[in-house]
């Protein structure tokens, strides 16, 4: 659910916030979220081009980078994955690894580098569930 919040917000906030007080104390990201939303196509399989806008305008969010990178279907599994975690975390009642997650979910609204793999620690919390044959019968009973 919080991945899907964040994820609305990385729309909502730029469409009827930017130039205010909320646009500053994000650092004028919203200006350039907006920039974004409006001037670059969004795809099914993403945009190469896209990268072009990135000398003019720095892209600084994971969500509207990978959007406009790997298309609708690529930010879909995004929401997917991110959804298909905090279930695995909520399950197991993993609050530490829920509170790391949702940390790194809002980091990514301003920095790009919150899903890369050297950068997301969640990737090693959440292999211990997918592999854990333990944990896979119990969920599957």
């Amino acid at each position: 659910m919080e991945g899907i919040i964040i994820e609305f917000l990385t729309f909502y906030l730029p469409i009827y916030f930017k130039n205010t007080i909320l646009d500053e104390v994000f650092s004028g990201r919203l200006r350039f979220y907006y920039y974004y939303l409006s001037k670059c196509k969004m795809t099914l399989l993403g945009n190469e081009n896209v990268r072009i806008f990135y000398e003019k305008y720095f892209l600084d969010s994971s969500y509207l980078q990978l959007l406009f990178e790997n298309g609708i279907i690529g930010f879909s599994m995004l929401t997917i994955l991110i959804s298909f975690g905090m279930y695995i975390f909520f399950e197991n009642k993993d609050y530490r690894a829920i509170r790391i997650f949702s940390i790194i979910l809002i980091f990514g609204f301003m920095e790009q580098a919150a899903f890369f793999y050297y950068f997301n620690v969640v990737y090693f919390i959440i292999s211990d569930y997918i592999f854990d044959k333990e944990n896979v019968n119990r969920r599957i009973s």
